[in-house]
């Protein structure tokens, strides 16, 4: 049955190994970006506490890695709306794993609870991208039988990395470039970035997820001749 398929894909040792390591990293971010218990107690400035924000960056890449896994998992069992289904499902259940930690930084911060939220919602749309673009690489692998996951690897490099150096390289141009990275995005939601920043740094991700996931309804059976 396809709904017991992606079900028990989701209790798959490499499931299991994808989610653990999200969640493992993320801790260890976190105990290297949270900061002594006694200025914890004075409820100072956002910048006191994430320096540079170590963990809300790290989130962000894992959650966009763990994204392109599942999706190349979904690849090769699943299509059209099954497929699309599949993808969401394995994506909101990493970002479930991971609320513990955010709720705990909104319990910590309470005066930065808008940004992380934010965060949160921009961090689950760039692993649905992550998540259907994965799915069309590896769909591509198995109809040319070669393997690509250094394809998907440079791929998920090359959309945190080039928008934001780009944006260093051309700082007159930063204000647009660097949101089109999820680093620079993540960092300039964090910063009070302005309305317009913000919405830059969503339309990449909400535009080109929707675009995927039209085009992965439309998918069909793969069949290997």
């Amino acid at each position: 049955m396809p709904s017991q398929s992606r079900f028990l894909s989701l209790l798959s040792e490499e499931s299991y190994q994808s989610y653990m390591g999200l969640l493992l990293l993320c801790g260890v971010s976190m105990l290297f970006a949270i900061p002594f218990a006694a200025r914890v107690s004075q409820h100072t400035m956002f910048k006191a506490f994430f320096v540079p924000s170590l963990f809300f960056l790290t989130y962000t890449f894992l959650m966009s890695v763990v994204g392109v896994r599942r999706g190349s998992l979904v690849a090769s069992a699943e299509h059209g709306w099954r497929a699309v289904a599949a993808v969401c499902l394995q994506v909101l259940l990493a970002q479930i794993l991971v609320l513990p930690y955010l709720i705990y930084v909104r319990a910590v911060l309470t005066a930065s609870e808008p940004r992380i939220a934010l965060v949160a919602a921009y961090s689950l749309l760039v692993a649905l991208l992550s998540g259907f673009a994965g799915y069309h690489i590896e769909r591509l692998a198995v109809i040319r039988r070669k393997p690509t996951l250094l394809l998907k690897s440079l791929v998920v490099l090359a959309y945190f990395v080039t928008p934001f150096a780009l944006g260093l390289v051309f700082p007159t141009h930063a204000n647009w470039l660097s949101p089109l990275s999820p680093l620079g995005a993540v960092l300039q939601i964090l910063e009070r970035g302005s309305s317009l920043t913000t919405l830059i740094a969503f339309a990449l991700p909400a535009t080109g997820t929707l675009l995927l996931l039209l085009t992965t309804r439309r998918t069909k059976k793969v069949v290997i001749r």
